[in-house]
């Protein structure tokens, strides 16, 4: 017999998946107050509260009619009690209709906004303990749980907690980012990181140089530090990595780029390669995957609707303003230089975390490949459940994202080497990157909220707010704010 957990199972919410942008917005939730609810003070926040409260603020009118405000640290509510500094916000800013609770369940949140009336979401951004026990059995008191993956809102339904797929977004708030010029042959391979912790190992950094030399390409690392700015992609010396006998196997002589000092240059990138890419180890590959369709009235994969889909909507709108910081990982000097030197993005699965369970790891945000989309630059990657959700919101082709040896990988590479197969996928890749936007994203949270309001049979208070004041947009609150 099941357990009583089992039988409580949730039904699956219907897709959010959508082009918002250039459906003009989203009207569902239009009337209602979003309150965003820091719990903790960490880097997190940053992304899942303070970016899609200014971005939603700085719309407001034009995509959509959703007041939204956010819980701040700072006076004059600095040492008091949750519930004294929400009583005060509400006061200040009125009483919410939805609360999205980021990242850590909290008693005192969740009450006060029952209290109210309100949607309450838990959205389990990096909360490794959403995927355990005692935390689950929290998470049933709230009306959904916002998750990173298919894999974990299916895992979270059948334990009796309602989740709603809304995946981590690039931090560029440009609308439209412009499509890097594709270079005619492959001749460079990147890989991202973060923390140092999920630096590749001798191993699979043994595995990407060999495949990349059999590929005539040269292997590329960025480092994009949390508290830093993004480094210009740093060439890797293959020879080094590799024995004189595997470097002889793939009679190819090492790209001149991996002699150089390691600091990637314009002029680095096989200045005197053949013309034609070499025919993979003089193997016949066969690309099994057709051209990524945008199949009209397909709306899971985010369709915009027949009148909206020939125009661009965001061509009158004036830019966003980035007060986060983001852009600086995403239009600078270096992510330029990386668009001119990589030509493929390798997605790798992070090093596991201490106290954290195989599926939390397995489970981790698509940070790194919305990244990559961001940049326009198409990706082949290990099979993380993320990986795959991203690939088919935009139809891309799955086996891109299976690479789980060193024959998978220079199978893929083989496959992206002419230039035709990338110009294929640079739709789909640029398409992927609007999805993953900060704005789509913060539409998208709306559209959840909405779904939520009807699963759950709580309307949306729809509250005048005439009388309460907007919260101002000032580099102020994003230092209160964490």
């Amino acid at each position: 017999m099941k357990p009583p957990l089992e039988m409580a199972a949730k039904p699956e919410l219907p897709s959010t998946t959508r082009d918002y942008v250039q459906l003009g917005g989203e009207r569902c939730a239009d009337g209602a107050h979003l309150l965003f609810v820091p719990v903790i003070p960490m880097g997190s926040i940053v992304m899942r509260g303070l970016m899609p409260l200014l971005l939603l603020n700085q719309t407001y009118g034009r995509m959509h009619a959703v007041r939204t405000s956010y819980l701040e640290f700072g006076r004059p509510t600095l040492n008091a009690s949750m519930d004294a500094r929400l009583q005060h916000h509400a006061a200040v800013h009125g009483p919410p209709s939805v609360c999205v609770v980021l990242k850590y369940p909290q008693r005192a949140a969740l009450e006060h906004c029952r209290r109210a009336g309100a949607v309450v979401l838990l959205d389990c951004i990096d909360n490794h303990r959403c995927f355990a026990g005692g935390t689950l059995a929290e998470l049933r008191e709230y009306d959904a749980a916002l998750v990173q993956t298919h894999e974990h809102a299916a895992f979270a339904r059948g334990r009796g907690v309602r989740a709603a797929v809304l995946p981590h977004p690039h931090g560029d708030h440009r609308y439209v980012r412009p499509r890097p010029a594709l270079n005619w042959q492959l001749k460079g391979v990147g890989f991202i990181f973060g923390d140092p912790k999920n630096m590749l190992s001798r191993e699979v950094q043994r595995m990407f140089c060999h495949a990349c030399v059999r590929a005539n390409a040269t292997l590329y690392l960025i480092h994009s530090p949390s508290n830093g700015v993004l480094q210009p992609p740093r060439a890797v010396r293959c020879e080094q990595w590799l024995l004189k006998s595997e470097a002889n196997s793939s009679r190819l002589a090492p790209p001149e780029a991996m002699a150089l000092d390691g600091r990637a240059h314009a002029g680095a990138r096989h200045p005197a390669a053949p013309p034609r890419q070499r025919a993979c180890g003089g193997r016949q590959e066969h690309w099994s995957a057709a051209c990524p369709s945008r199949r009209q009235g397909s709306s899971d994969l985010g369709e915009a609707s027949p009148a909206a889909a020939g125009a661009r909507a965001v061509d009158s709108l004036p830019p966003l303003r980035d007060l986060t910081g983001q852009h600086r990982f995403f239009s600078s000097e270096a992510s330029r230089k990386v668009q001119q030197l990589v030509d493929v993005g390798i997605l790798w699965p992070p090093s596991p975390r201490a106290g954290h369970s195989a599926m939390a790891t397995r489970n981790r945000p698509p940070t790194r490949m919305h990244w990559w989309l961001s940049q326009g630059i198409p990706v082949i990657g290990y099979p993380m459940p993320a990986y795959i959700d991203a690939a088919r919101r935009i139809n891309y082709p799955l086996e891109l994202m299976n690479i789980t040896s060193a024959e998978s990988l220079e199978a893929a590479l083989c496959q992206l080497a002419p230039h035709r197969r990338r110009t294929c996928l640079q739709d789909a890749v640029v398409r992927g990157g609007d999805l993953a936007s900060p704005i789509n994203s913060a539409l998208e949270l709306l559209a959840v909220a909405c779904r939520v309001s009807e699963a759950s049979g709580k309307p949306l208070n729809r509250i005048p707010m005439s009388s309460y004041a907007i919260q101002p947009l000032t580099r102020n609150l994003i230092r209160g704010g964490r």
